[in-house]
């Protein structure tokens, strides 16, 4: 009976590790993804930068990517020689020479235009971005989203840009993290944006 009891145990013993090892190997590896600065009007140059921050920090609480610092994203496009351009850019990056040293799985270009004064709540607003694969098979739903709003509410285009680009990349982003608004006020989305980009332009 003890001999019996044993060799049940072990048979247990490794059915469960083989269901553990077969969950390790299912799980995807992290994917780096890259946002680029949005193409922003030239009399609110900080605002490109402040939507690729926000959309930053929406994707951050996705399971299994990486953020690449835009600092850091800057360098890889002008060494890889791609213009963040929506327009421009391919649909994909894959298997080309600049695909290969981005460095990164996913790029994300785009822009922002306002028609109008920023001071001015109703004034139009339109984002346009694309999601690119630098590497084959990153992006699931690869292709380009274009958002209509106000400036009233430019932090529900971020949050809704950001879900789109999850849902392009196949990962759901957590609710929390998508409604997440840390700024109270255009202002304060314009002075957190510019003083990142001293930062970094001292860190370069």
């Amino acid at each position: 009976m003890k001999r019996i009891q044993g060799v049940c145990a072990g048979i247990l013993l490794l059915v469960t590790s083989s269901l553990a090892g077969a969950g390790e190997a299912r799980q995807a590896p992290a994917r780096r993804i890259a946002v680029a600065d949005l193409q922003a009007p030239a009399a609110a140059p900080w605002l490109g930068a402040a939507v690729a921050d926000a959309v930053i920090g929406k994707l951050a609480g996705a399971e299994g990517l990486i953020l690449l610092e835009r600092h850091e994203v800057a360098l890889l496009l002008a060494r890889a020689g791609v213009k963040a351009d929506a327009q421009a850019i391919p649909d994909t990056l894959a298997d080309t020479p600049a695909g290969k040293l981005l460095g990164c799985n996913a790029l994300v270009v785009g822009s922002v235009q306002v028609n109008g004064p920023l001071d001015a709540e109703a004034t139009p607003v339109r984002v346009t971005a694309k999601l690119v694969g630098a590497t084959s098979g990153a992006v699931p739903q690869a292709g380009s989203v274009v958002l209509d709003g106000t400036v009233g509410m430019l932090f529900d285009l971020e949050t809704r840009l950001a879900d789109a680009v999850g849902a392009g990349l196949g990962c759901e982003v957590p609710r929390m993290q998508l409604e997440a608004r840390e700024e109270v006020s255009l202002a304060a989305h314009q002075l957190l944006s510019e003083g990142m980009v001293l930062l970094a332009e001292g860190e370069a």
